[in-house]
């Protein structure tokens, strides 16, 4: 796997740009520690028993907090996802900026090696599905079947919890999936946000490239060193737009901007 560190805004973009070139389509994910593999939290693989628990919580209070909002199960699975409910999915971004940030923004004294993922989503889902390359949409796939290289089928919603899909008996797939959910969130908009899908398999993202074809291996990390390299990326991210408010979409990120903005003054 190619693995590179960069300590300006513009040779992070330069790696970006040289692998956009090469690969045509590329996810991100951003992450404050290089220990973190592209994996999601696995309290979902040491309590299998909590995940319903856990859903069904969030289905009973939700609506009290968002309003009488309709959202179709995986609306609601990304839902949870990026309010901090663990789950299968893991977050990607379709923006380089917006990963580097979530890479950043944490921990400013921290001397820990920041890391940005990026991979080709297309070319997870051809190793996974043993040739069918694509992303696909699960939710404009409900109750339906994608056809598979070899004549084999595979019902995305079998990714989902019994608590959001009562009706599925499908036995959970073994390797993840990329997928876009529809974007129906604010906060999901803004940041650009799409999702793998992960089956019982326990491989990370990078171990299942790793034991794919070599010309498959489409997959990268981009690291970041010390603290200071960190604070001067982040204040050119921030002179870029980049910011706490664009990317929260929220009263307090917004009251943060204006605060770190003025702090000096």
């Amino acid at each position: 796997m190619e693995r590179f560190d960069v300590k300006t805004l513009q040779k992070y973009l330069d790696t970006v740009m040289k692998h956009q070139r090469k690969w045509k389509y590329l996810w991100y994910r951003g992450v404050d520690n290089s220990a973190y593999n592209p994996i999601p939290s696995l309290i979902w693989r040491k309590l299998p028993d909590v995940e319903g628990s856990l859903v069904h919580e969030f289905l009973v209070a939700y609506k009290g907090i968002v309003g009488p909002s309709v959202y179709e199960p995986w609306e609601l699975y990304s839902l949870m996802q990026h309010h901090g409910l663990p789950t299968r999915l893991l977050d990607w971004t379709k923006s380089p900026l917006i990963a580097l940030y979530f890479a950043l923004e944490k921990n400013p004294e921290s001397e820990d090696e920041r890391v940005v993922w990026l991979m080709n989503p297309c070319t997870l889902n051809e190793i996974c599905t043993n040739g069918s390359y694509g992303i696909y949409c699960p939710s404009e796939l409900r109750n339906k079947t994608v056809e598979m290289p070899g004549g084999s089928k595979l019902d995305l919603d079998s990714y989902l919890p019994a608590a959001l899909d009562a009706s599925n008996s499908f036995k959970l797939p073994e390797f993840p999936m990329a997928i876009e959910p529809p974007l129906s969130n604010s906060r999901i908009r803004a940041q650009q946000g799409c999702f793998t899908i992960h089956g019982s398999s326990t491989d990370s993202i990078d171990e299942i490239f790793s034991k794919a074809d070599l010309k498959l291996q489409e997959i990268a990390m981009i690291t970041i060193k010390g603290a200071k390299v960190r604070n001067n990326v982040l204040k050119a991210l921030f002179n870029l737009g980049i910011t706490e408010e664009t990317i929260y979409q929220d009263l307090d990120s917004l009251s943060k901007r204006i605060l770190r903005q003025y702090s000096k003054v």
